[in-house]
């Protein structure tokens, strides 16, 4: 199962917040102290398990009436699936959306998470810094402990069975207790035997009577002999008839399994891939029709409105009569009456015109138009400018921060290579200490030649066993690239090829050398003396700079590939920058529109053309006023005759009005006329454009769709099948193969947990009749009943027996004391009984304990040992648990083993870390849930730091690491950064 995204409704102080957890594992989330880290894991916590009303209360937000959230996640045969909870709303029980919308219970989920409870998940798949300290002083008892408390699910329950027999058998019985009941009844009976020895006679007139009375008593013991004998035949059946029915049905899965055929070649998650490829073609085909309708419909519109526009010969006249209004409006001035009002309206448009810098003149102004959009379009403009410039001074900013992390790992680099050794010394040193441990061997062989010629021949022996199948490993390899590389097309597997043949080679002849010189040295040089050719302190000055060159070469390795992703992100910032540039020349083409319409435009900064507008739209008023101002001084009755007709003229032959029409009025016609016309043109022009728009997107889209439909082809070829009907008839056999499979898994489970094996797997080959057990079951009774009668028969006739014994005693105190002796007897023994089914019970969960220890022990020790190799660079190659009083110990590549506490803190908790991930990985096969880790790393150095990162990133499950270490977000390939 992994975690997918989320939405904290309010938890805390988190109030409306997003979380992704799509990213590579490990993924971490980083922040500082008290940035809110604990309350995102309670919150994953919460929706997975729920929390008791006291806790949800804690986690209520502040600012918000709502307390919960909603957390998507993907669970493998299911798929992806979305769980609400609510504070307010069913008591904080969840509500689950399946893949297809469907909804579940609380029931539901829990059935998923296969039993797992919150303090069992804690346990085993979520731990922090404080978690690892105890580990030093844990004894074998209390590792069992933890190896039975981590791995079995409803251990909680177990435990408080066993502290309750343990607290039932001590109210029972101590070896050295007073307080006991069983001691106590024991002290009562010592007492009771002291006063009947003082009144029992020793004349022997009763013996025969206790004779008999011996002889019944033994006749009951093996009477309860057989019964209980009995009883085991009887509740050995009875499993048998629980067991039947499981059996029955295991069976039939398994024989139902045989009849399906093979359906290996189906895709992982066919279905879901193909439902999803449709999910994304289906919106592609609705956008591709969308599109060429719309470009039918711009189509129809641009031939309606061209149908509008009149012949072009029109409009020339029309621009023929319009150049007469000029003329006409200056013989409307009235040259004495309003010579002083046109003289002040012009010194106001030249101070105004003057004032604005933009070399624009008041003559322009005439012919400048503004359209009521274009105060939104200037204010638009403007906006995108702004927020084009704040994205490209971002993307610079990134640019530049790369940069210099770059060049910091680049310096790193240049340092890491600085302190390794070259190839030649490198080898240099490692043949040298090499031959000094051979030499060194051959002197400790001195000393005994005899043993030392016997040693050396098994030696011999494994060694070129050891080369001859380092060879053959070594062809086959490179036999298996080749076939690969051919049925693949893998050309880059054939390099490998002649690698690893050399390789092979190189090894066996160098095997080969040292075996001959070795066998030279034994058969001639025997009584020679070797002789060691370097010093301790030259060989401890080797080992240290072949241990700086390794280590300084896996530094450089992971520079490299911080390097890489450092590259990959300058890629991806280069993408963003095409994007902006892209967009710049969007916005660059507007303005050059605008400039193109309004040149002053040019002189203005655009930051300022939103303010520019109104105080333009104010001089075009004082403009207005000022034409009208000449208009009327200029009204002549000539210039009137002359300018006034034409249009007039214009206005009758084309029926743009009434007769009655006045100059004033034709002009205005006139203008409508040409304004209308460039009205149609601008709508012509912006179909034109939409249409072609549509154009490009419908190839687009159709380009879009292709791709998807190659990939549903894929898909059917990849299951053999030529159309989806058949492939998800395919993919439903796929599914009910699957769950028989997990059925009869889950059966065999059952009995394997309930019932013994031996048991359940005879009756598995070996069927019996339900009828039969039936019959043994009941036969088996009606003789337990036989056999019980017939005891309380002789329990009866035993009380006559000592009733009648009782008679003949001579005193009354003597057999009111031996009657009491006898009831105390059976008091104690119903006692014993009691303490020995305890100690029984008890035994038996101390086995159970004991034998899922043992079963899963080697496995944890060697997963845990594999992991805390790796984490100290296999300075420890195996860890040993703890035995009787001796803690855990590590053993070094040097054979030296080293206890917990004789480590350093940091390796302490590397060993328990490595402890953890083993019991997660042994419980995988039934749990595959997320780890979450809480900053687990703080006594970690560098280097163990990302190799713990390397192991995280290789789990098969999620992981999730809260951490406040900038260190260990440097090192992680995907970080979440939170702020408190």
């Amino acid at each position: 199962m992994k975690l997918v995204k989320a939405v904290i409704y309010g938890f805390g102080k988190w109030v409306d917040h997003p979380l992704d957890f799509t990213a590579a594992s490990p993924l971490v989330i980083y922040g500082e102290n008290e940035s809110g880290k604990s309350t995102i894991q309670q919150f994953l916590l919460f929706m997975l398990f729920g929390l008791p009303p006291k806790q949800r209360a804690f986690y209520r937000p502040k600012n918000s009436g709502r307390m919960g959230g909603r957390l998507t996640i993907d669970i493998p045969g299911t798929g992806v699936v979305t769980i609400e909870r609510l504070d307010e709303a069913r008591n904080g029980k969840a509500v689950c959306h399946g893949p297809e919308g469907e909804e579940y219970p609380e029931e539901w989920l829990e059935d998923r998470l296969h039993g797992m409870t919150l303090k069992t998940y804690q346990s085993i798949y979520s731990f922090s810094a404080l978690d690892l300290n105890g580990l030093s002083g844990m004894k074998e008892n209390d590792f069992g402990e933890v190896l039975f408390g981590i791995g079995l699910t409803g251990s909680q329950n177990l435990y408080t069975v066993e502290k309750r027999l343990e607290q039932q058998m001590a109210a029972l019985f101590k070896p050295y207790g007073k307080k006991p009941s069983i001691n106590e009844q024991l002290n009562t009976l010592d007492g009771i035997t002291g006063d009947l020895r003082r009144f029992k006679e020793r004349e022997g007139s009763y013996l025969a009577k206790k004779e008999e009375k011996h002889q019944e008593e033994e006749k009951i013991s093996r009477l309860k002999s057989e019964i209980e004998q009995l009883k085991e035949q009887l509740s050995n059946t009875a499993l048998q008839q629980q067991a039947l029915p499981m059996v029955k049905k295991y069976r039939t899965y398994t024989e139902q399994l045989k009849g399906f055929p093979s359906l290996d070649i189906f895709p992982e998650k066919g279905r879901e891939r193909l439902e999803k490829l449709k999910e994304k073609l289906l919106p592609l085909q609705s956008e591709q029709a969308l599109l060429e309708d719309n470009m039918r419909k711009y189509r129809v519109r641009m031939e309606e409105l061209k149908g509008k526009l009149k012949e072009e010969s029109v409009y020339e006249r029309a621009d023929q009569v319009l150049r007469h209004k000029e003329g006409y409006l200056n013989a409307l001035r009235e040259q004495e009456r309003i010579s002083a009002a046109v003289e002040k309206k012009k010194t106001q448009l030249d101070a105004e015109v003057q004032r604005l810098h933009v070399g624009l003149s008041v003559e322009e102004l005439s012919s400048l138009e503004f359209p009521f959009h274009l105060e939104k379009t200037w204010s638009q403009t403007k906006m995108d400018a702004e927020q084009l410039r704040l994205e490209e001074e971002r993307i610079k900013q990134e640019y530049q921060e790369l940069k210099q992390q770059r060049n910091y790992l680049l310096n790193q680099a240049w340092e890491a290579e600085e302190g390794t050794l070259s190839e030649s010394e490198y080898q240099e040193l490692t043949e040298k200490l090499s031959g000094y441990k051979e030499k060194e061997m051959l002197l400790r062989l001195q000393s005994g030649a005899e043993y030392l010629s016997e040693n050396w021949r098994q030696q011999k022996a494994k060694q070129e066993q050891r080369s001859n199948l380092l060879l053959t490993v070594s062809f086959t390899i490179a036999a298996l690239l080749a076939v690969i590389g051919a049925l693949f097309g893998q050309s880059a597997l054939f390099w490998m090829i002649p690698i690893l043949l050399l390789a092979g080679i190189g090894q066996k002849m160098y095997s080969k050398s040292h075996i001959a010189s070795m066998d030279h040295f034994f058969t001639e040089e025997a009584e020679q003396s070797a002789t060691l050719d370097l010093s301790e302190e030259e060989r401890r000055e080797a080992e240290q700079a072949v241990t700086l060159h390794e280590q300084r070469s896996s530094e450089l390795t992971a520079v490299k590939e911080q390097l890489k992703t450092v590259d990959i992100q300058f890629i991806k910032l280069d993408e963003k920058r095409r994007g902006i540039e892209e967009k710049r020349r969007r916005v660059d083409a507007l303005i050059s529109e605008q400039h193109e319409s309004y040149p002053f435009l040019e002189q203005v900064e655009i930051a300022y053309w939103p303010e520019f507008y109104h105080y333009i739209k104010k001089l075009l008023d004082i403009h207005s006023d000022y034409r009208l101002l000449q208009q009327e001084k200029g009204r002549l009755d000539q210039s009137l005759d002359e300018n006034g007709r034409p249009a007039m003229a214009f206005c009758e032959d084309q029926n743009l009005g009434p007769s009655s029409l006045d100059p004033l009025q034709a002009f205005r016609l006139v203008e409508e006329l040409m304004e209308h016309r460039q009205q149609i043109i601008r709508e012509i022009n912006q179909y034109e454009k939409l249409a072609e728009d549509n154009r490009r997107g419908v190839e687009e889209t159709r380009r879009k769709a292709g791709v998807y439909q190659e990939e549903i082809e894929e898909l059917l070829n990849a299951a053999e099948v030529g159309s989806e009907e058949a492939y998800y008839r395919k993919a439903r056999q796929v599914e009910e193969k699957r769950k028989l499979e997990e059925e009869a898994k889950r059966l065999k489970d059952q009995l394997h947990t309930t019932f013994p094996d031996e048991m359940w797997k005879r009756m598995l080959t070996d069927m019996p009749e339900e009828q039969a057990l039936e019959n043994t079951a009941r036969k088996g009774k009606e003789t337990l009943r036989d056999l019980e009668e017939e005891l309380n028969r002789s329990r009866q006739h035993l009380a006559d027996m000592k009733a009648a014994i009782s008679a003949v005693e001579s005193s009354e105190g003597y057999s009111n004391t031996l009657h009491r002796l006898g009831m105390e007897k059976e008091k104690l023994d119903g006692l014993a009984h009691q303490w020995s089914v305890l100690k029984t019970a008890k035994e038996m969960l101390e086995k159970t304990k004991k034998t899922y220890r043992d079963k899963y022990l080697h496995q944890v020790m060697e997963t845990a040992s594999h992991y805390f190799s790796i984490i100290t660079g296999k300075h420890y190659v195996y860890v040993y648990p703890p035995m009787g009083d001796t803690p855990f110990q590590a053993e070094a590549r040097d054979g030296v083993r080293y206890k917990a506490e004789e480590l350093s803190q940091g390796t302490i908790n590397q060993l328990y870390i490595s402890l953890r991930l083993a019991i997660g990985d042994i419980m995988s096969d039934k749990h595959s849930l997320p780890f979450i880790i809480d900053d687990a790393f703080v006594h970690f150095d560098t280097i163990r730091t990302k190799r713990i990162l390397d192991i995280l990133g290789q789990q098969n499950q999620q992981v999730i690491l809260f951490t406040c270490r900038e260190e260990v977000r440097d090192h992680a390939s995907f970080t979440i950064r939170i702020h408190g």
